[in-house]
């Protein structure tokens, strides 16, 4: 049997169509002639004229953008070229060799073994030590091995005190005492002159901590009576830049 449409509600479209009315056509009419005035002034010369010379202006921006872009680019390779690191890093201050030391107007301080720049070598507390404690070259028993089996001998001092050797060795019991109390000296020195710099091992933490250590180790374990192998020490000649305290 077929249902009667007409009776049933639930065939009833959901979306009804919209009847036009005349005020719906009216404003259809307004819009047609508002897209009509709008593309007449597209149109027109003036339109074009103020079109044409956006453009031009927004080419302009994006010329000159990326020409500041090129610049900038450039500016920072030469820069990375020419530009001097900091000290100590493209190219050392006191050099890396006793040859290229001579030229750098550094300073030769026996009780580090090291090359430090002559502004903060601190030559007076260098003489105060020697005072004190003699020429160490000539005074302490040094060595070519660190067996302990090739001499530097008397004849081979003058080579030892311009610092004119890679690493030498020495057997004096107190040596590594002297120099733990010889950095902290200079340290002190340099903080009481309101020094800014100091030379790299002065300044480095990690020197003073393992000094700290080593020299309360000696305090509470003093040189043996009989000692049946002397300890050896380890010379390398250093070449510091100087760094903020």
């Amino acid at each position: 049997m077929v249902p009667n449409i007409s009776q049933r509600q639930d065939l009833i479209p959901l979306f009804k169509s919209r009847r036009c009315c005349p005020e719906s056509l009216k404003q259809s009419d307004e819009l047609e002639s508002i897209n009509e005035s709008e593309d007449a002034e597209k149109d027109s010369p003036e339109f074009r004229k103020h079109k044409t010379r956006a453009c031009s202006l927004g080419r302009g921006v994006i010329g000159a953008t990326s020409f500041m872009l090129l610049i900038l680019a450039v500016a920072g390779i030469v820069y990375k070229i020419t530009a001097k690191g900091p000290p100590g890093h493209s190219k050392k201050q006191c050099g890396t060799s006793p040859a290229e030391v001579r030229e750098s107007g550094c300073q030769f301080e026996p009780m580090l073994s090291a090359w430090v720049p002559q502004k903060y070598s601190l030559s007076d507390v260098v003489q105060e030590y020697q005072d004190k404690y003699g020429d160490i070259h000539s005074t302490w028993a040094w060595f070519w091995d660190n067996n302990a089996t090739k001499v530097v001998f008397e004849k081979d001092f003058e080579i030892l005190r311009p610092g004119n050797y890679s690493v030498i060795f020495n057997s004096h019991f107190p040596s590594h005492d002297l120099h733990c109390l010889y950095s902290w000296r200079k340290l002190s020195a340099a903080r009481e002159r309101k020094l800014s710099l100091t030379d790299s091992k002065t300044a480095d933490p990690f020197l003073g901590i393992q000094c700290a250590e080593y020299v309360t180790k000696r305090v509470y374990q003093p040189k043996p009576k009989v000692e049946s192998e002397p300890e050896i020490w380890h010379w390398s000649m250093m070449y510091h830049d100087c760094v903020p305290i």
